[in-house]
C-alpha cells in the first residue's frame, strides 16, 4: 500500500504543476508564528522547544491517520497520505531552477546563475558564494543534500515509521534550517557597518551619561548572555536529532550510489565512511557521489565556471542523472519489498 501512495504521489507530482509548487510556500513559518505569538515561547528551553514544535505535533498527526484508517476501508488515510507526501515531497522539486541555472551558466552569465541558484536551488541555511571559482561545486553538492533531505530521507522515514516518521523527519529539518537562517542573519547584522554616532550637545551629553549611570549593565551582558546560551544549545539538540535521523538513510543513499554509478570506485569510499559517525550527511553522499561518477581509478576533477561554463553546466547533468538512477533503484527495492510483504 506505501508503494502505491508513494508511486501516486510523485505521479501527480509530475503530471500537475500545482503539485510541484505546493509544499514550497512557508507552512512550517507560520506553525512557528503561532507558537512565537505566546510571550513567553522564546523563554523556554530548547528541548521544549523541540517537542512543541516537532515532536508533539508528529505524535498527534500520527494519531489522527490511525483514526482515519478506521473508515471506509481507509480510503479517506490513503488520500490524506498522498497528500502529505505532495507536500513534503515537492520541495525537492528543483526543474525549473536547475534548468535556467543551467542556461545562464552555458551562455557564460555567472552572475545570472548566480541569483538563479541562490533563488531556487540552496538550502535554507546553507548559503551560497558568488565566487566563480567555487560557484558550481557549491551547487552540485547543494543539489545533492537537497534531493537527499527532501526525497531520499522523507521516504525513508516514511517506509520505515509511516505517517508519524515523515512528519518528525520534516519538521526535525525546517526546524534546524530555521535555526541555520536565524543565525545567518545575526551574522550578517553584527557584520554590517554601524552609522557614525553624532556628536551631542554638552547638556544632551550629561543626560545621556546620567542614563547610563542609572541603567544597570550587568543585567544587559547578563540577559545577552541567557539568550545566546539557550540559542546555542538549541542548536546542539537540533543538529544532533538531525544527524542521526540523517545517518542511516545517507548512508543507504550511499549505497545507491555506488550501485547506480561506478561502484568500483565508490564502494570502498562507501565503506570507509560506513562507520564514521561524526562526518555529516552531505560529505558522506558528495564524497560516494564523486567516486561514483569517476571514469577510471583517478579521482574525478570538476570544472569550475571560471575555467568552462558549458563543461561545468553538463557535469550537473551527471548529477542529475545519478539522482534519477537512484530514485528508480530505490522505488524497485520498495516494490519488490512490498510484494515480498516486508513493507505494507
Amino acid at each position: 500500500m506505501k508503494f502505491l501512495i508513494l508511486f501516486i504521489s510523485l505521479l501527480l507530482q509530475q503530471q500537475l504543476p500545482w503539485a510541484r509548487r505546493w509544499g514550497q510556500g512557508s507552512l512550517y513559518d507560520r506553525w512557528l508564528a503561532l507558537w512565537q505569538r505566546w510571550p513567553g515561547f522564546e523563554r523556554l528551553g530548547a528541548p521544549i522547544r523541540l517537542i512543541l514544535l516537532v515532536i508533539l505535533p508528529s505524535i498527534l498527526v500520527a494519531l489522527l491517520f490511525v483514526w482515519l484508517e478506521s473508515f471506509a476501508w481507509g480510503l479517506p488515510s490513503a488520500v490524506a497520505e498522498v497528500g502529505l507526501l505532495l507536500l513534503v515531497l515537492s520541495q525537492a522539486n528543483m526543474g525549473a531552477g536547475l534548468k535556467r541555472y543551467r542556461e545562464h551558466l552555458t551562455s557564460g552569465d555567472i552572475q545570472g546563475a548566480f541569483h538563479c541558484a541562490d533563488e531556487a536551488v540552496s538550502v535554507p541555511g546553507l548559503a551560497l558564494s558568488s565566487d566563480p571559482e567555487t560557484l558550481n561545486a557549491q551547487v552540485l553538492h547543494t543539489v545533492l543534500y537537497r534531493w537527499f533531505e527532501y526525497f531520499f530521507l522523507m521516504v525513508f522515514w516514511y517506509m520505515f515509521a509511516d505517517v508519524g516518521g515523515v512528519v518528525l523527519a520534516w519538521l526535525t529539518l525546517h526546524f534546524v534550517r530555521a535555526q541555520e537562517a536565524l543565525g545567518q542573519q545575526e551574522g550578517a547584522s553584527e557584520e554590517s557597518p554601524e552609522q557614525p554616532e553624532q556628536p551631542l550637545e554638552p547638556k544632551q551629553q550629561t543626560e545621556q551619561e546620567q542614563q547610563d549611570a542609572a541603567d544597570d549593565p550587568s543585567e544587559t551582558v547578563g540577559s545577552g548572555n541567557q539568550y545566546a546560551g539557550k540559542k546555542a544549545q538549541a542548536d546542539r539538540v537540533s543538529s544532533w536529532c538531525l544527524h542521526w535521523l540523517e545517518w542511516a538513510p545517507a548512508r543507504l543513499l550511499g549505497l545507491t550510489y555506488c550501485l547506480a554509478g561506478n561502484m568500483t570506485m565508490a564502494l570502498p569510499v562507501w565503506r570507509q565512511l560506513l562507520w564514521k559517525t561524526a562526518i555529516d550527511s552531505q560529505q558522506v553522499l558528495v564524497d560516494v557521489a564523486s567516486a561514483a561518477l569517476s571514469f577510471s581509478h583517478e579521482k574525478r576533477c570538476w570544472h569550475s565556471a571560471a575555467a568552462d561554463c558549458p563543461a561545468a553546466a553538463a557535469e550537473l547533468d551527471e548529477w542529475q542523472q545519478l539522482h534519477l538512477r537512484s530514485v528508480s533503484i530505490w522505488m524497485v527495492g520498495i516494490a519488490v519489498a512490498t510484494i515480498g510483504g516486508w513493507l505494507l
